[in-house]
């Protein structure tokens, strides 16, 4: 068996990824290597912020870069390609432009896959709206202990 066949599925089943929406994405550097600084950290918020002019109808609504990964609320206004090929374009763009990842040695920036949670209503957006804010906060106590 490859280990491609029992890859956990991360998208959910049957939802409209294209629907509008709010989104968080969550997408990690390979290996979780802390690298999202400097020159590459300059080009990953040049291309979150090009995302718009990409396609047209995605909104960043908030984000923050950390060394080893990046969180973001992507908003889909229902015209733009389905969620999973923005962040795609997003991944491969920024892997490119970064000369092919951390160590501009290997193949990848980010890990495979990402992670995404539907955003239901504001009381979510809110609680993770700060989530966001917080990351960096909460990153340096986990760091000291």
């Amino acid at each position: 068996m490859d280990g491609y066949s029992t890859r956990k599925r991360q998208r959910l089943q049957n939802f409209d990824y294209a629907a509008a929406g709010s989104y968080f994405v969550t997408i990690c550097t390979h290996d979780r290597t802390q690298c999202l600084s400097g020159p590459i950290a300059e080009i990953i918020l040049e291309e979150m912020r090009l995302l718009r002019i990409r396609f047209p109808g995605v909104t960043m609504c908030e984000h923050i870069l950390m060394p080893d990964h990046i969180h973001m609320i992507v908003q889909l206004d229902g015209r733009t390609p389905p969620l999973p090929h923005v962040v795609q374009a997003f991944k491969s763009i920024t892997t490119v432009r970064t000369g092919r990842g951390c160590n501009r040695v290997g193949r990848h920036l980010w890990q495979r896959g990402y992670y995404d949670r539907v955003i239901r209503d504001d009381n979510e957006l809110l609680a993770i709206r700060e989530y966001i804010q917080q990351n960096p906060l909460a990153e340096e106590i986990k760091s000291r202990t």
